[in-house]
């Protein structure tokens, strides 16, 4: 992307253990990356959300792997609502939602990023938050 990791936003879409444990590899990388930065700041820029929305600070009862990652941020219902409101330049399917990165999220996130980080993860193929295919169609072949 031309861009190191420590300058990327990222916005998980499901916010399991396996996604928050994907997350913190990040934050780890991060620091690793820039040793000026800790593994608590790089999780600044690790934005979470579960089927209730973005995760805030302003949130109870959230359950222990969820709360390195509620920030301080204005909530937003829906993933279009958060891509628009946190411009993120990594966008990461953890929910085993199918469908869930549609042709207009994807399109989003190619209008604010030159090469959108768009990694639909969720196993198998038929739970993928979108395909490999529709996303590099949907940006024109820049999403990565």
């Amino acid at each position: 992307t031309g861009i190191s990791l420590s300058q990327h936003t990222f916005l998980f879409y499901g916010a399991g253990e396996a996604g928050t444990g994907i997350a913190d590899l990040i934050a780890e990388a991060v620091a690793a990356e820039d040793v000026s930065v800790t593994v608590a700041q790089a999780r600044r820029r690790i934005f979470m959300m579960d089927s209730k929305g973005l995760i805030t600070s302003s949130r109870t009862g959230l359950v222990e792997h969820k709360r390195p990652y509620a920030h301080d941020t204005p909530e937003c219902a829906t993933l279009m609502d958060c891509i628009q409101t946190l411009r993120p330049s990594a966008l990461i399917g953890v929910a085993a939602r199918s469908g869930a990165f549609t042709k207009e999220v994807v399109e989003a996130m190619g209008e604010i990023n030159v090469s959108p980080l768009i990694f639909a993860l969720s196993n198998p193929t038929h739970k993928a938050e979108c395909l490999a295919k529709d996303a590099y169609a949907w940006t024109d072949g820049r999403a990565v």
